[in-house]
């Protein structure tokens, strides 16, 4: 069996890894604005809070990148989905369906190398 396993390789794949990571992560920020930004032009205003509330963040957890975008504001729920009383205005599930192929286009050209 033909091993090579010297340190120049190693760090060699560590900085490609590195590299990688940065690239996956800049793409999931690029991809969580592009959403954001259109979840606050589809949200229905009557305050701004429900709008300004909208953000995103970004996290690791060990070897998966998740992005969770939505708002802290206890409403939004019932404005997203609807009540018995007022009809769904689904405004972040909109953002990602209308941006699909631009968040896409986002990755591909991010993570071109």
């Amino acid at each position: 069996m033909f091993q090579v396993l010297d340190q120049s390789v190693l760090r060699g794949l560590s900085i490609v890894q590195k590299a990688i990571v940065t690239k996956v992560y800049n793409a999931l920020q690029v991809a969580s604005n592009i959403i954001v930004d259109a979840a606050k032009i589809h949200c229905p205003v009557k305050t701004g809070r429900l709008r300004n509330s909208i953000d995103f963040n970004v996290s690791i957890f060990g070897n998966k990148m998740i992005s969770e975008i939505g708002t802290d504001v206890y409403y939004a729920g019932y404005v997203h989905f609807g009540t018995s009383k007022m009809p769904a205005r689904p405004f972040l599930q909109l953002a990602l369906t209308e941006n699909r192929q631009k968040i896409l286009n986002a990755f591909k050209g991010i993570l071109r190398w």
